[in-house]
């Protein structure tokens, strides 16, 4: 099983229309919502974990009921304490949140389609990835593909993510696919069987607030 699903219906969803959902996470995600300053952190911060919430009741025939209980793995990787054999993944930018489900490990990473600094290639990317760039039309979306794919996979392993990041070339990462979005950047890794495409179930605002 592999899913995707994503939430851009910001347009729609306030931070003041959640206020009765946010005493519905975890203490730990509720410490983290409120160590956040910035509103669209927060809204981000809610809508990523309803947003699983809304995945896993779609996808399981036995979801957990909330809030839903973690645990927590290698760099604080989670997993869902009542379904240890079902892994996920989720990843926010601008705007937008993805939620990422397998039965195999996963990860997901998304950013949006935006002047970036160039420089920061020297830091991030091998020999070969520097030329991708310098050889591409498009410079800076050729560095946030690279910059995604290299994360998508650091969060489906469970490693740091800036370990290693010099020598992993995403020209040879197996199971890693990227594709364009709505103006966002959306990779994906796996450790099981290669999947070569996943389109993304949108989300609405209203079928995040009919889960409570």
């Amino acid at each position: 099983m592999n899913r995707l699903y994503m939430f851009t219906d910001f347009e729609n969803l306030k931070l003041k229309d959640l206020k009765s959902h946010i005493n519905c996470m975890p203490p730990e995600r509720i410490e983290k919502f409120n160590k956040l300053s910035m509103p669209q952190d927060k809204l981000n911060c809610v809508v990523a974990y309803f947003l699983l919430f809304f995945a896993l009741k779609e996808c399981c025939l036995s979801a957990p009921r909330l809030p839903i209980s973690f645990l927590y793995g290698k760099n604080q990787k989670p997993r869902i304490k009542t379904l240890p054999n079902l892994h996920f993944n989720i990843s926010h930018t601008h705007k937008a949140v993805v939620c990422a489900i397998s039965s195999n490990e996963i990860g997901v990473d998304i950013e949006k389609i935006r002047p970036i600094n160039l420089k920061i290639s020297s830091r991030i990317c091998t020999k070969s990835e520097q030329k991708l760039i310098e050889n591409s039309r498009n410079k800076q979306k050729m560095l946030l593909e690279i910059w995604t794919k290299k994360e998508s996979y650091a969060k489906m392993t469970g490693s740091s993510v800036f370990e290693n990041f010099l020598q992993l070339d995403t020209s040879t990462l197996p199971r890693t696919f990227c594709f364009e979005r709505d103006g966002f950047i959306i990779s994906l890794s796996f450790s099981g069987a290669k999947v070569d495409f996943l389109e993304p179930t949108r989300v609405l605002a209203r079928e995040i607030l009919d889960l409570m």
